[in-house]
């Protein structure tokens, strides 16, 4: 009889866990049920900066964007039907907007996530001692290391990047400057929608009366394409153009335009972007946008970042197929700014780099009141790597972003 009550022990001990078990399994096939009738991905912003009253919607089915609509009492400010994605304002905070929409049964949604904001990765000016000895280009050689470190002039002899068009991503461009002027197809603001023409000075336009506007994008312009005359500077891919498609004015316009602009850019000809910025934030927006550059055989070159840090959330220089660009100095270590991390591709020159500003910058900025300056970045490392990307797709017209990027 003892041994039979511990027998009815065991079995009732047993019974008990698998009734425990099988609750535990309906409770988690209930979870699974409740979270799949709403199977729509929020994205993530923690701590990042973003833009409040604004979200960017990926979806399968466009009319089920109404309800989100009407429920934030909001509006499409942007549609991008190339990668089904709209872009929705309102009036209040992000983390409220996802409390009400998560009430909500969604189908035909993918994705909910915040425009995040990001930044130009800010160049550091150099003074620096411009007496030199041997010429590349008419220029001394010291002012253009990263040119000789390189061997831009053996390259030069089987290609100069001629037919190529090379996107860059970034703020407003002086397409009047000396070096520059020629070197430029039509450009599009993401934004307005607006066409920038070949011989637009668009970073005085977007400057406004006594010409604000940022000289980035132009320094970057001429390391990729200034012209090989003699005077001033040399672009590494100066046979190709640029195609300027300016994201800050003056400020980041948010993931949904940058979007816009890549996607433009790709269906009008570029085949090489260059980007000199970046930030924290995983959009699932940007990243669709670069996905469809890469199936349409765009090369995507970006900064890693200044920040002296080894991480691997910076975007878009961590997304998947982008070449990630660090920075090295004339003795070819990497400098003491530039990121870390696995996802970088290759090191290029971006210390003490000579390029091209904006003419209205040269009597504050300027080396002998001239329209150039120094700068140093993975921003001014980057335009090296797009400019040789050029360089190869000239040579090999059909080769796919993975097999430059190796």
């Amino acid at each position: 009889m003892k041994n039979l009550k511990y027998i009815l022990i065991a079995l009732l001990s047993v019974l008990f866990l698998f009734a425990s078990c099988q609750s535990s399994i309906l409770n988690t096939d209930e979870k699974t049920k409740t979270s799949s009738s709403n199977d729509v991905v929020f994205g993530e912003f923690n701590n990042e900066e973003i833009f409040e009253g604004r979200i960017l919607v990926g979806y399968k089915d466009k009319n089920a964007i109404e309800k989100i609509k009407n429920t934030l009492n909001g509006e499409v400010y942007i549609e991008i039907p190339e990668i089904n994605v709209v872009g929705i304002k309102f009036n209040g905070t992000v983390k409220d907007a996802y409390l009400k929409l998560k009430t909500l049964k969604l189908d035909g949604i993918k994705y909910v996530e915040p425009s995040f904001k990001r930044e130009l990765i800010d160049p550091k000016p150099e003074i620096v001692d411009d007496s030199i000895t041997k010429d590349i280009d008419g220029v001394k050689e010291d002012s253009l290391w990263g040119m000789v470190k390189i061997g831009a002039e053996d390259a030069w002899k089987v290609a100069t990047g001629t037919n190529i068009i090379v996107g860059v991503v970034d703020t407003p461009i002086d397409a009047q400057h000396p070096d520059l002027a020629g070197q430029f197809v039509t450009g599009f603001d993401p934004v307005t929608g607006n066409l920038i023409m070949p011989d637009e000075d668009y970073d005085a336009v977007l400057g406004g009366p006594g010409d604000t506007g940022d000289d980035h994008g132009t320094h970057v312009a001429g390391t990729i394409a200034a012209k090989k005359d003699g005077k001033g500077v040399v672009g590494l891919a100066y046979g190709a153009k640029i195609m300027s498609i300016p994201i800050f004015q003056p400020d980041y316009v948010g993931d949904a335009y940058v979007a816009r602009g890549i996607i433009w850019a790709v269906d009008h000809g570029a085949q090489v972007l260059s980007n000199s910025w970046g930030g924290g934030g995983y959009s699932k927006t940007l990243k669709a946008a670069i996905d469809y550059a890469l199936y349409y055989n765009v090369v995507f070159v970006a900064a890693a970042g200044n920040s002296h840090t080894d991480q691997h959330w910076h975007y878009p220089s961590s997304y998947p197929g982008v070449i990630a660009v660090a920075a090295s100095n004339a003795r070819d270590e990497v400098t003491d700014f530039s990121n870390h991390s696995d996802t970088i591709s290759v090191a290029a020159p971006g210390a003490k780099i000579l390029s091209t500003i904006p003419r209205h910058s040269a009597p504050i900025y300027g080396l002998y009141n001239e329209p150039y300056d120094y700068w140093d970045g993975t921003s001014m490392a980057t335009p090296h790597v797009s400019a040789l990307a050029a360089l190869l797709k000239q040579l090999h017209p059909d080769a796919t972003p993975y097999q430059i990027k190796k």
